[in-house]
């Protein structure tokens, strides 16, 4: 079995964008203490160092709803009109059962670099990452078939839709998904599976997954992140 070498493809993506020369600046706001928002913020600021790109990051304090409410209307207003900042990223989760259908009005389209409205002009950037990550290691998705565990807005159907595109045939499963109708799908395809069950894994041939495991070893105070795809008894490290 090989490994994707997705660390070096996101470098060579990085390297072909610094080369264009173009200067832009993202803003990431986000709220609250979620270990896993913490990692992927710090991946963004890295990756904008790497590129050449101004990554600005603000961190909202609040101590309800209301307060933080108010604070993210009154921020993405003001980052709507501002000339200096070309992209807008709101990091969720969100405390205070806050979702992005509460604010999702006052982020300019035109700056949703995640993909999330309607009428942004960037497609959702972990679908649209998949995608291309298939097409840059050569794998043909016309007439393949993709299932895909998941039904979230901004993962799982979103990615239907662009496989759809791709002309993939698309099974999109979730949690009332029959474990039968999984073990139907056992062709040798392509197929994308982000379950986190063992068993479904086996007859996959790009098992491919977008999350990962924030773990915390308590007894020796040290943190560290995993992928939450296991192919039989071997944990692959986000560094694969």
């Amino acid at each position: 079995m090989e490994f994707i070498d997705c660390k070096a493809i996101a470098d060579k993506w990085k390297g072909e964008i610094r080369a264009t020369g173009v200067n832009a600046c993202l803003y990431v706001i986000s709220a609250g203490d979620d270990p896993a928002s913490a990692v992927y913020i710090k991946g963004k600021l890295k990756d904008a160092e790497d590129i050449g790109f101004k990554c600005v990051h603000k961190h909202i304090e609040a101590n309800n709803r209301d307060q933080l409410l108010m604070k993210l209307i009154h921020l993405l207003d003001e980052l709507r009109y501002s000339m200096s900042v070309d992209g807008v990223i709101v990091q969720l989760p969100l405390p205070f059962n806050i979702t992005f259908n509460d604010i999702k009005s006052y982020l300019a389209e035109e700056k949703d670099v995640d993909g999330f409205l309607a009428d942004s002009p960037f497609d959702p950037c972990t679908p649209d990452g998949i995608v291309q990550m298939l097409k840059e290691i050569n794998v043909d998705i016309d007439g393949k078939l993709c299932v895909i565990a998941g039904r979230s807005s901004i993962v799982g159907k979103s990615l239907a839709e662009m496989m759809t595109r791709e002309n993939a045939t698309v099974v999109l499963c979730h949690s009332h998904t029959p474990v039968t109708l999984l073990d139907y799908l056992s062709w040798n395809n392509l197929q994308l599976h982000l379950l986190l069950h063992d068993e479904y894994l086996q007859p996959v041939r790009f098992p491919l997954d977008r999350g990962h495991l924030f773990q915390i070893e308590l007894q020796e105070c040290t943190s560290s992140v995993t992928s939450e795809l296991y192919w039989h008894q071997l944990r692959l490290d986000r560094r694969i």
